[in-house]
């Protein structure tokens, strides 16, 4: 078989001779057909495969050059190297022609396969859907705001379009450059953003407060929605805590501090931060919430600064519940609000007494954690609300209501808006609370931020500025509001319409001048101003009525 490889070779022209180093597969392919030619004995007896490399590199044509290869002494030379001589002389180089099967690679010494290079697929750039155009006011404070490097205040009544500015400003600056926030789960959730307590890493740590637990990286500019609700301990500690992982950071701030003031605080704008941040104040005129009902939105402004009159007292009367019985839904009944917890709690059991289902009680998660908690109790086709935030990317934050579907020993499966999940609890930390609410009413604290079709109203025992502007302000015209009781006019009880902060007047002094400044009344005061907290029965028509 050599001696055939050997005259095929021979028989060529020289124009058709290689390259040494293409030649290499063809040398092996010859040495090793030397080696299976020479039986009975084992090709490896013949000189082993670690012989190779080095034959490939000296090419021996003498015994004195045989030799210096790896696996040759003189036996092995005497018995193989004339043939091996025949193989590498220059006189017979191997030249073979194209496509010769010889030509196919055949090395010995293993060779690390190429490794393909990864191209990462580009994902096809879906264009942003349209946004909401802009008022003229929305217009004017979109410009100024993204024109200037210094802080900004957007303000504005309730539904005068803060959450369309906000997706406006976020396609502006991009998310690699701007983090959306807010004061409240629920308002974040609309404004498709995150919690301030998340973003800046709020931790209880033996019983102290901290921020900026954990890495925190500040971007360029900082939306923070709902700042009235933000104390002035949080705000404080917030702007310090960004301004030192980025001093050029700019703070856009978006409420309304004619709304409900935080809780147990004063105002953030008399913060001394909030001074030294100067921010400008830019207001939003037109709602975009009620501009399909004019007159709606006209008293409402006027309930917003204080400036009301018996006439718009009386437009909330004609909504008496009472006055209404033939368009009041009776079967499904519009979400209550109510100034308190306990009011909220009793409405609650009332309502869940009318489905004729069996019923499940859980513990509840409340805050802080040594709190005691009577617990929930559940029925399937119970309205529920989440009371804290599980996972925002797949909507479960505080203030998600749903149904309940299903009651389980350690879980409840509900039906959300976006669909069903199944809340479980465990025996340890918070998780051992299960983390839903009735919702068939609730407070006017935690409807602050939200639209509703329709409400129904419960002003007594009204003790907090703001609250009865933001209870009337959730619907977008009269239609959807129902009022449970009567209202008293101004003359019969005037200390109980004073509902507006003067601290917030003399805020807004300078850019509203028909605001009614009138004497600051304490929350005790004003929560006996109405009449008593009334208590609730079914009457035989299946409607809660008071006592």
């Amino acid at each position: 078989m050599l001696s055939q490889m050997l005259s095929l070779i021979g028989r060529l022209p020289p124009s058709r001779q290689l390259s040494t180093s293409i030649l290499l597969p063809t040398y092996t392919s010859l040495l090793k057909a030397l080696r299976s030619s020479e039986s009975p004995n084992h090709p490896h007896h013949v000189f082993p495969d670690s012989s190779l490399p080095s034959l490939l590199k000296v090419r021996p044509t003498t015994d004195k050059e045989l030799l210096t290869c790896k696996g040759f002494g003189k036996i092995r030379t005497q018995k193989y190297g004339s043939r091996i001589y025949d193989i590498f002389n220059t006189s017979s180089t191997p030249t073979l022609a194209d496509g010769d099967p010889l030509l196919t690679p055949q090395l010995t010494t293993p060779q690390a396969p190429l490794k393909k290079k990864r191209t990462k697929r580009k994902k096809p750039k879906i264009p942003s859907p349209p946004l909401p155009p802009l008022s003229p006011s929305q217009e004017k404070a979109f410009k100024i705001a993204t024109s200037t490097s210094s802080n900004t205040f957007i303000s504005g009544s309730a539904g005068t379009g803060k959450s369309i500015l906000i997706s406006h400003l976020l396609r502006h600056y991009t998310p690699k450059k701007c983090s959306v926030t807010s004061t409240t789960a629920l308002s974040a959730k609309i404004i498709n953003g995150t919690t301030l307590h998340s973003h800046f890493k709020y931790r209880v740590v033996n019983n102290h407060h901290m921020w900026g637990v954990g890495k925190l990286k500040v971007k360029d500019v900082i939306i923070i929605d709902e700042v009235s609700m933000l104390t002035v301990e949080a705000f404080e500690a917030i702007y310090r805590l960004a301004k030192e992982k980025n001093s050029k950071v700019k703070f856009i701030v978006l409420g309304d501090f004619f709304q409900l003031p935080p809780v147990d605080s004063g105002w953030v704008f008399m913060s001394e931060v909030w001074k030294e941040a100067e921010f400008e104040l830019l207001e939003l005129e037109k709602s975009v919430r009620h501009e399909g009902d004019p007159q709606w939105s006209e008293v409402l402004e006027r309930f917003r600064i204080g400036n009301i009159s018996n006439s718009d007292i009386d437009l909330l009367n004609s909504r008496l519940i009472e006055n209404n019985l033939s368009t009041y839904p009776s079967c499904f009944p519009p979400l209550q609000l109510f100034p308190t917890n306990s009011l909220v709690s009793s409405f609650n059991d009332l309502a869940l007494d009318k489905i004729n289902k069996p019923s499940k009680t859980y513990p509840t998660y409340s805050l802080p954690l040594q709190t005691p908690s009577q617990g929930v109790t559940l029925k399937p086709g119970a309205k529920v609300v989440l009371t804290y935030n599980i996972s925002q990317s797949r909507g479960l934050v505080n203030g998600t209501t749903g149904v309940v579907e299903e009651l389980k020993s350690n879980s409840v499966l509900v039906k959300f808006e976006h669909g069903r999940d199944t809340i479980k609890y465990t025996d340890v930390g918070k998780e051992n609370k299960i983390p839903l609410e009735l919702a068939y009413a609730r407070t006017i604290h935690g409807s602050q931020g939200s639209t509703l079709s329709s409400v129904e109203v419960d002003l007594n025992g009204v003790f907090d500025y703001g609250q009865i502007y933001v209870a009337l302000s959730r619907v977008r015209n009269l239609k959807g509001l129902w009022v449970r009781k009567r209202l008293p006019r101004l003359e019969e009880s005037p200390q109980w319409w004073n509902m507006v902060c003067p601290s917030v007047v003399e805020f807004y002094g300078l850019h509203n001048k028909n605001v009614r400044e009138d004497t600051e009344v304490d929350k005790e005061t004003r929560a006996t101003l109405f009449l008593d907290v009334p208590e609730y029965y079914e009457d035989s028509d299946n409607k809660y009525i008071e006592i």
